[in-house]
C-alpha cells in the first residue's frame, strides 16, 4: 500500500496519508485541494467531482430546548369553539431564525358521556403563535351494554414542527375543542396529573 509521509516540523515522528488497497474499477482519482484553509469547525467535502473544500457541518445539531409543564385541573365541557386550556401557554425564544422547532405536547386527558346515545369526542391542537396544527382527535364511546363509560385515558400525545421561527419570542399553547353535541365533558390533569410542552431545537 503507497504512504505519503511528512516528517513532523521539528522533533521526531510524522504524519502519512495511505491510498486504499485499489480504487473502483482500479481508476486514478487526483484530489484537488482548497485554495484556503475553512474556518473552525467546518469539515473537508467533497463536490463528487474529486474537488475539495470547507463546509460547515450538517444540520441535526441540537441548538437548545425547553421544558413546560402546566398542572391545572380544566373542565372542558360547552364549547364547540377552539379553547385555550389554562396553564398552557408559555413563550420560548429561538436561538436561530433559520432552525427547525420540535415541539411534543402531552395533555392528560379524563372524558366521560353521560348520555349513552352520544360519545365523548374532542380534538386538541398545538397552537404556535396562532396557527393551529398537530392536532389530535379524542374519541371516547359507550361499552358493549350501550351504556355510558368513564375513561381516564391518560395522556394524549402529538407532536408538530415549526419551520424558521425567526429570533423573537414564539407562543406556545394547547387549545380544546369540543365535537359532539352529548352531555359529555373533558378535564385536564385531574387527580394531581400533569401536562406538558417540550421544545427541541436543532439546525437544519
Amino acid at each position: 500500500m503507497s504512504e505519503l509521509k511528512l516528517p513532523a516540523d521539528s522533533g521526531g515522528g510524522s504524519v502519512s496519508l495511505k491510498g486504499p488497497a485499489s480504487t473502483t474499477s482500479n481508476a486514478d482519482i487526483p484530489f484537488v485541494l482548497p485554495v484556503a484553509d475553512g474556518s473552525a469547525g467546518e469539515f473537508l467535502k467533497t463536490d463528487g467531482s474529486k474537488n475539495l473544500s470547507f463546509a460547515a457541518a450538517g444540520g441535526g445539531k441540537v441548538l437548545k430546548y425547553a421544558f413546560h409543564e402546566f398542572t391545572t385541573t380544566t373542565n372542558i365541557s360547552s364549547t364547540y369553539s377552539k379553547t385555550d386550556i389554562p396553564g398552557s401557554s408559555f413563550s420560548y425564544t429561538p436561538a436561530s431564525a433559520s432552525s427547525k422547532l420540535i415541539i411534543t405536547f402531552t395533555v392528560n386527558v379524563y372524558t366521560m358521556a353521560t348520555d349513552n346515545s352520544y360519545y365523548a369526542n374532542f380534538r386538541l391542537y398545538g397552537d404556535v403563535d396562532g396557527t393551529e396544527e398537530g392536532e389530535i382527535f379524542v374519541y371516547r364511546g359507550r361499552n358493549s351494554t350501550g351504556q355510558y363509560e368513564t375513561y381516564a385515558s391518560g395522556p394524549e400525545t402529538f407532536v408538530r414542527e415549526y419551520d424558521s421561527p425567526g429570533t423573537s419570542a414564539v407562543n406556545i399553547k394547547v387549545k380544546s375543542k369540543r365535537e359532539n353535541n352529548s352531555t359529555d365533558y373533558c378535564q385536564i390533569n385531574v387527580n394531581g396529573k400533569k401536562s406538558s410542552i417540550f421544545v427541541l431545537e436543532i439546525s437544519t
